[in-house]
């Protein structure tokens, strides 16, 4: 539906389309642009609240954003047209104003329209007006809670304070009743005392006498101070060369433990090459004995090849028979040393004196007989 707004520069009436709303046009007889809005406003039915609606939705049931009310919008809403400064805005059509001549008069037409539109514009911004004064009215209210709650609180505290300031009253009253007493008392003192001028002279005196030995405690106590202070940092100088010295000799101690422990381990590793030598000398003197004990046996079978037949015995058990044989030649008379040609002697002598010499070494005494207290066989 084509609609007749007025123009905002010469109140002509514009035919505006429903499909150019949204847009900025310019008037053809003044060429004032304004600006003509894409919705129309409506009241609420329930909460009077304006609303904007598209020209698609008039007649329609909608709801409010505010009250959430649901209701059916009437078919026709109105807007406003705004100035602008836009000259390149298109043109539009405008009739005569009302009352301008080339208007013709139809009696309820343009000007019951124009007085229509401008009652419902009045009435739009009432609505708008009641609103914010509601609004106005709502944090008004809001702001007296406030307050009113405030002021309850400042009740009670003025409540508080004037308990407590009444409390403290009372107290300085009862301190200075007992000041009061006090005061009594001091004076009954005096009176009984009998203190004169002269008392008070003498106190005086002696005042003075306390002070000059305060002060005289004092320049002791400032002067034992001094010398704590210098005592103190003698102490720590002592204690700082000590610490030096003790330092020191921890360092010479740990140099000596040091070399004590490569001297013990020197000892050791020579104590170990001892054992070990002792153990090969050991070893030694066994495999001479063993050697020894072969001659002996090889050299008792040879003499039992050439002299009278003896029974066999052990490397071990030919010994003894030497030493029996020797035992009755010095029974008998005969020298107990067998001729220097014969070979066992020379053996015997050999591995006697090679015994000795082995035990002499390992510290302890020969297992084997002397060399004198052995001969060799009667041949």
């Amino acid at each position: 539906m084509t609609e007749s707004p007025c123009c905002p520069g010469c109140r002509s009436l514009l035919t505006i389309e429903p499909r150019h709303r949204g847009n900025t046009f310019r008037c053809k007889r003044c060429g004032q642009a304004f600006y003509v809005p894409g919705h129309d406003r409506i009241a609420c039915e329930h909460c009077r609240a304006e609303i904007r609606i598209r020209p698609e939705y008039l007649g329609k049931t909608v709801s409010c954003r505010k009250c959430r009310g649901r209701f059916v919008a009437p078919a026709s809403g109105t807007f406003r047209i705004r100035a602008v400064d836009d000259p390149s805005a298109p043109e539009v059509s405008a009739a005569p104003a009302p009352g301008e001549p080339g208007r013709p008069e139809e009696p309820g037409g343009v000007e019951a329209e124009a007085l229509a539109a401008r009652l419902a514009a009045e009435r739009d911004d009432a609505i708008a007006e009641a609103e914010h004064l509601r609004a106005d009215r709502d944090s008004a209210l809001a702001e007296v809670e406030r307050l009113r709650a405030e002021g309850e609180q400042v009740r009670s505290l003025l409540a508080e304070v004037e308990s407590e300031r009444s409390g403290r009253e009372s107290r300085v009253r009862d301190l200075e009743a007992e000041v009061e007493a006090l005061r009594g008392r001091l004076g009954d003192l005096d009176a009984r005392s009998g203190v004169g001028a002269g008392d008070a002279s003498r106190f005086e005196a002696m005042a003075r006498e306390l002070r000059a030995t305060h002060g005289r405690w004092g320049a002791d106590r400032r002067q034992a101070r001094e010398s704590a202070a210098a005592l103190s940092a003698e102490f720590s100088r002592a204690r700082v060369a000590w610490r030096r010295h003790f330092e020191g000799l921890r360092a010479e101690a740990r140099a000596l433990v040091d070399r004590l422990r490569g001297e013990l381990a020197r000892v050791v590793t020579e104590r170990d090459s001892v054992l070990a030598e002792r153990d090969q000398l050991r070893r030694a003197l066994t495999e001479a004995g063993q050697e020894r004990e072969r001659l002996i046996a090889r050299l008792s079978s040879l003499e039992a090849g050439t002299g009278p037949a003896r029974p066999p015995a052990g490397p071990r058990a030919a010994a003894p028979s030497f030493r029996s044989a020797s035992d009755r030649a010095h029974s008998a008379g005969s020298p107990a040393v067998a001729p220097p040609g014969d070979p066992v002697d020379w053996v015997d002598l050999a591995l006697d004196a090679w015994e000795v010499d082995l035990a002499e070494e390992l510290g302890r005494s020969s297992p084997s007989p002397p060399a004198s207290s052995r001969s060799s066989p009667p041949r």
